[in-house]
């Protein structure tokens, strides 16, 4: 389940970093926006100075081991503080209007970047609550597993250059180059959301038998919004408590979803 832990800590959310104030001492903020700045170096504008969107693309693809380097001493960073990866994703979750984020960007970049939210979600519901979630990789197989993370880990790296290409940091970007970004992060987005929900369902226990730590997977899946998780924590916990009543749990019984 290795591979699965640093799944939450997503670039694109720079300005989650703007929530943190406050919460965060600042000697942890500035190592954050450090690493965030040499990503920029290495990964982002090396792309916006490609002679053409193609080659771009390529350069995001292609920049597999700074990005790993730069996600290892993000997550350091986080760790740093006692709850910080926690407090990180609350942000992400909770208080990033994904709208703002992409706004004047193209409808790709704004579809992506909610595709990979939703998958992120997906995946920090299942590692929560799933009985088996230690053995996840193995059942449904470590090269399949890596795959699908694969196309998340590219989907984070484009949506990240495509935000930084607008962000005005780095100067003016060519539009062309910023629709690529954002076509090729729907791609992988799109992909990575599609190959989660498949491999969740595929290792769901049958209705009515094995029970997560706090229902079936098959109900938790089913809260709200319809077609993923909730959108917090403490949505989660609402929702949680509102469908199943104190009874049901003690009795080990799901009950129905449809409420």
């Amino acid at each position: 389940m290795a591979a699965l832990a640093v799944q939450p800590t997503t670039f694109f959310f720079e300005s989650a970093l703007e929530q943190l104030k406050g919460r965060f001492p600042e000697s942890a903020l500035s190592r954050l926006r450090s690493t965030l700045k040499a990503y920029r170096s290495w990964v982002a504008e090396p792309a916006f100075r490609s002679a053409t969107p193609d080659e771009g693309v390529t350069h995001v693809l292609g920049a597999v081991g700074p990005a790993v380097q730069f996600k290892a001493e993000f997550i350091a960073a986080l760790e740093s503080v006692p709850d910080g990866l926690e407090l990180f994703v609350r942000a992400m979750t909770e208080e990033v209007d994904l709208a703002a984020e992409a706004v004047n960007g193209p409808d790709e970049l704004a579809e992506a970047a909610s595709l990979l939210q939703r998958a992120q979600r997906v995946l920090l519901r299942f590692i929560g609550f799933h009985p088996r979630s230690d053995s996840f990789d193995s059942e449904v197989g470590v090269d399949r597993l890596a795959a699908c993370l694969t196309d998340g880990f590219h989907a984070d790296n484009l949506l990240t250059v495509g935000f930084m290409a607008m962000d005005g940091e780095s100067g003016v970007v060519p539009a062309d180059l910023v629709r690529a970004l954002a076509r090729a992060a729907l791609v992988h987005s799109r992909s990575y959301f599609e190959s989660v929900r498949q491999l969740v369902s595929e290792v769901s226990p049958p209705p009515g038998g094995e029970l997560s730590k706090t229902s079936s997977l098959e109900d938790l899946l089913a809260l709200p919004p319809v077609d993923g998780p909730a959108r917090s924590v403490e949505e989660l916990d609402e929702a949680v408590a509102s469908i199943f009543s104190s009874s049901s749990l003690s009795s080990s019984t799901p009950t129905s979803s449809s409420g």
